[in-house]
């Protein structure tokens, strides 16, 4: 089984690269952390239904064979069930805007300076011709647009406005 995962006290970057990782990776579901910020649970209040989302006590967390992680590089930033830092049977793929810091030893990993690291997901979507619904589209520019104060932050790059 593969799942996703982002870190505690989501923000709309971690909800759009847990989603963004669901296209990129079709037989993965998407692991919603225990902690979110207010604006983004109250988002999934209204549309979660549109997404392959699931809770920590939705999945057997020992059938994960593979782990995607998108939005942090650290164990600590995981929520405790998701931490699965012990597993050595255990696929990892890293997807994550932060270079440094690291501290998750991912067998795959995109880490690259980005405004988001939905940008970089974006990216690899275009490139693989993933297909989404017109819904989706908003929920990764909320992402890209909170990440990077609407494309204010000095982190931001030529990809994120792209």
């Amino acid at each position: 089984m593969q799942v996703a995962v982002t870190h505690s006290k989501a923000d709309f970057d971690a909800l759009a690269s847990l989603v963004a990782a669901t296209f990129l990776y079709p037989g993965a579901v998407g692991l919603l952390p225990s902690q979110m910020k207010p604006s983004v649970r109250e988002f999934l209040g209204l549309h979660r239904d549109l997404f392959r989302l699931a809770a920590a006590g939705d999945v057997d967390l020992s059938a994960v064979t593979s782990l995607i992680v998108v939005d942090t590089n650290s164990w600590d930033r995981l929520d405790k069930p998701y931490n699965l830092s012990g597993r050595r049977d255990l696929e990892v793929i890293l997807w994550d805007h932060h270079v440094e810091g690291t501290t998750i030893r991912a067998d795959w990993a995109c880490q690259a300076e980005s405004g988001a690291t939905v940008t970089l997901m974006l990216r690899e979507m275009q490139r693989r011709d993933c297909a989404f619904s017109p819904m989706h589209a908003p929920l990764f520019l909320m992402g890209l647009y909170d990440d990077t104060g609407n494309l204010t932050y000095p982190s931001i790059t030529p990809h994120d406005a792209y």
